[in-house]
């Protein structure tokens, strides 16, 4: 944000205004309010499906090795030897890489990424708006025209981030393993649960993004959030 000049005006270094935006403790608050909102309009039984998956050794192995591969992509190199290994083994013919296709296709993890991403956008466009700064206030119809010519972009962000991380984290599953679960992913219980996350980060961006902008553009004006 800093090198497309959209933080101007002086206050609180931008970092620490970032930081209080995502504190941890607030942005558990939103996602599982956002995880409990979803999950009223749910099917408890696949939710209740969902969860003994999750229990069981291969699916406690998976929260595991996704947690592992998260943690790992916060070091500096990783996220793009991850998304170079991909590519290679793509290129290479690898099953594995096919594998990771499938997953991502079956469970249907592309759509609500990049549905995300516009949303996020657009709330951050929303909080810029209503923060002043914009000479001249864009409208909704505006917002969502701007939020859109960024699709294709979300889209391929998403789809090569995805493709790198499920590489890394399911690297130690064998093709066995991780063909049962891409199984699991693709069901109605796997897309329950995978609707119930991603209402929970969609409520966590949503809002994160909103009050990002609006910290800019009060920012440009002297002001602080």
């Amino acid at each position: 944000m800093e090198g497309e000049g959209l933080i101007a005006g002086g206050g609180l270094p931008w970092a620490r205004v970032v930081g209080r935006i995502h504190d941890a403790p607030r942005m558990e608050a939103l996602f599982r309010a956002g995880v409990s909102d979803a999950v009223a309009r749910m099917d408890p039984q696949l939710v209740d499906r969902a969860l003994a998956f999750h229990g069981s050794g291969l699916g406690r192995r998976v929260i595991r090795l996704e947690g592992s591969a998260r943690r790992a992509l916060l070091e500096d190199g990783v996220e793009d030897q991850a998304r170079a290994d991909f590519a290679t083994a793509l290129q290479d013919g690898d099953p594995r890489a096919e594998q990771i296709l499938q997953l991502i296709d079956g469970a249907d993890l592309i759509g609500p990424n990049v549905a995300g991403g516009l949303n996020a956008a657009i709330a951050f466009s929303r909080g810029y708006a209503e923060g002043g700064g914009f000479d001249m206030a864009p409208d909704q119809q505006q917002l969502m025209a701007d939020a859109w010519a960024q699709r294709d972009q979300i889209e391929a962000e998403a789809t090569a981030w995805l493709q790198g991380f499920l590489m890394l984290a399911y690297g130690p599953l064998s093709d066995a393993e991780l063909s049962d679960y891409a199984q699991h992913a693709s069901s109605p219980e796997g897309q329950a649960l995978s609707q119930l996350l991603f209402a929970g980060f969609d409520r966590v961006f949503g809002q994160t993004s909103y009050d990002m902008g609006m910290a800019a553009a009060l920012r440009g004006q002297g002001q602080q959030l």
